[in-house]
């Protein structure tokens, strides 16, 4: 939440299925959430389509400037998690012995 953290105002659409901690933390950090039924990518009210016709209402009706990173869609995302400076370290810190190794690069 960087936006937050930069003073911007934060608007997160997450599905009323996520938990409980992850809403807190996410409103602790400074988002305000906007919590919508859970519904399959294609249906428009999938949080992900409804984010954006909310970002584009925000932009119509604000003088404020919104941006709607688009998380899920934007290949711009993966690309960055694909050069993550931090992956080539992990064989190299543990000797090469890792077995198993889950990331999670994302806000929750």
């Amino acid at each position: 939440l960087v936006g937050s953290s930069m003073g911007f105002k934060t608007v997160i659409v997450i599905p009323e299925t996520q938990s409980q901690e992850k809403k807190d933390m996410l409103r602790l950090a400074g988002a305000e959430l906007v919590q919508v039924p859970a519904a399959p990518y294609r249906n428009p009210n999938n949080f992900v389509r409804y984010s954006e016709r909310l970002a584009k209402e925000l932009a119509r009706t604000t003088n404020e400037g919104v941006i709607w990173a688009n998380q899920f869609d934007n290949v711009a995302n993966r690309q960055a998690q694909d050069r993550c400076p931090c992956c080539p370290l992990f064989p190299q810190q543990s000797c090469h012995r890792v077995s198993a190794l889950h990331w999670q690069q994302h806000s929750g």
